[in-house]
């Protein structure tokens, strides 16, 4: 990594940076930090993390002004569980993380079904735009009356 130094507009200060793409979203809860009184806030892997799963759990028209933004995961999980639905919710989670979340590459996508539980294990391995780490994020879906 590169440092390039800057001079801040306001207090004409020199701040080194780094060329680090940085992501940041705000609890939804809008809770204060505990130590700076700012909004809390998630920043990079745990953005994008946060993101995604989001998303995945958000179904179509649930957002006020974005209809279109959402997966139909939640119909899917009261299917018979069997492994052609297990390919559904991968190739659904696919298409909604590839059309609503650019910050994320999928790397892979791994679906459970854990019928005891009546549930879906979901391992999504992703990498982040202009990052080399993958990042992980586990989920477990259940069926919620």
């Amino acid at each position: 990594m590169v440092d390039v130094t800057r001079i801040n507009k306001i207090t004409r200060t020199e701040v080194a940076s780094a060329k680090k793409p940085y992501y940041s979203d705000f609890y939804t809860n809008f809770n204060a930090h505990p130590q700076n009184k700012r909004l809390a806030k998630y920043v990079n892997e745990e953005s994008v993390k946060r993101s995604i799963r989001n998303l995945i759990l958000t179904e179509k028209y649930d957002r006020m002004f974005q209809p279109e933004i959402g997966c139909r995961i939640k119909s899917l999980l009261f299917e018979n569980i069997s492994n052609a639905i297990s390919e559904e919710i991968k190739k659904t989670i696919d298409e909604t993380i590839r059309q609503y979340e650019p910050r994320a590459r999928i790397v892979d996508i791994i679906v459970q079904a854990n019928e005891s539980r009546h549930a879906y294990d979901i391992y999504i391995y992703f990498e982040i735009i202009n990052s080399v780490n993958p990042v992980a994020l586990n989920l477990t879906l259940y069926r919620a009356r």
